[in-house]
């Protein structure tokens, strides 16, 4: 399944680094199709709303919201997955697909909050993600809350 599509800005914060290795053989070449994900995405989950009608598009929870449209048109996600941890803290973990013929470099970071969509915490820092062509990567952040957690926000932007 599919799971994407917002495009939304938020400022930055601190960063770490991932590194991804490709795997993969010259049969197996990544082909990616923007227009089936846009058409595919209809979130109809819960969202975030502002309290002024019409000022904004909803930001869809439990999703990834991509930031920069430079970017949304070169990495797909193609997964998106939250679990509980044996500690019972959320774990979220976002699958990245890059079509391009070039490395791309990416940051993404969460935010964790609870049933009446209250930030639980603060927003994690920007990990950045190094994706090699025409290949996949990963990236997971895991809450420091627990119980309470309901619902997670992940960001995704070019990174430098």
């Amino acid at each position: 399944m599919i799971n994407n599509a917002c495009r939304r800005w938020i400022l930055a914060g601190f960063f770490t680094t991932i590194w991804v290795t490709p795997v993969f053989s010259a049969e197996t070449l990544v082909e990616c199709d923007f227009r089936a994900q846009e058409k595919a995405y209809k979130h109809p989950g819960p969202a975030l709303l502002t309290d002024v009608p019409s000022a904004m598009t909803p930001i869809s929870l439990n999703a990834v919201q991509i930031g920069d449209k430079k970017i949304a048109r070169k990495i797909l996600i193609q997964s998106i997955h939250a679990r509980r941890t044996a500690t019972n803290t959320v774990e979220v973990i976002v699958r990245m697909v890059n079509y391009t013929d070039y490395e791309q470099h990416v940051q993404l970071r969460s935010s964790f909050m609870d049933g009446a969509q209250i930030p639980l915490e603060s927003t994690s820092a920007w990990t950045r993600v190094f994706i090699p062509a025409r290949s996949t990567g990963v990236y997971s952040e895991k809450s420091i809350s627990t119980s309470d957690v309901t619902y997670y926000l992940a960001e995704m932007r070019e990174g430098d």
